[in-house]
């Protein structure tokens, strides 16, 4: 028996929509080329901790930021469809 059966099926029902997809393929584009770009720019002249430690927070400040518009979008759209 599944706790909560409506829940799980609105879940899935949110997890296949194409817009959903769409977004975590961008998002993960988007990492990968923060990723590259910060390896080209800190990598030659300090050490790995340095670098990893940089890419940590430029990755995080974009999840933040990605998250943050992401609420701004879910609450306009709840709102609108009220």
């Amino acid at each position: 028996m599944t706790f909560l059966p409506v829940v799980e099926r609105e879940l899935r029902v949110t997890a296949r929509s194409r817009k959903l997809y769409w977004g975590r393929a961008a998002a993960a584009f988007i990492s990968l080329l923060l990723v590259v770009g910060f390896l080209m720019m800190f990598a030659q002249g300090s050490n790995s901790a340095e670098t990893a430690l940089k890419i940590f927070w430029g990755l995080s400040s974009f999840s933040f930021l990605y998250c943050l518009v992401g609420g701004l979008f879910l609450t306009a759209d709840s709102i609108s469809e009220e």
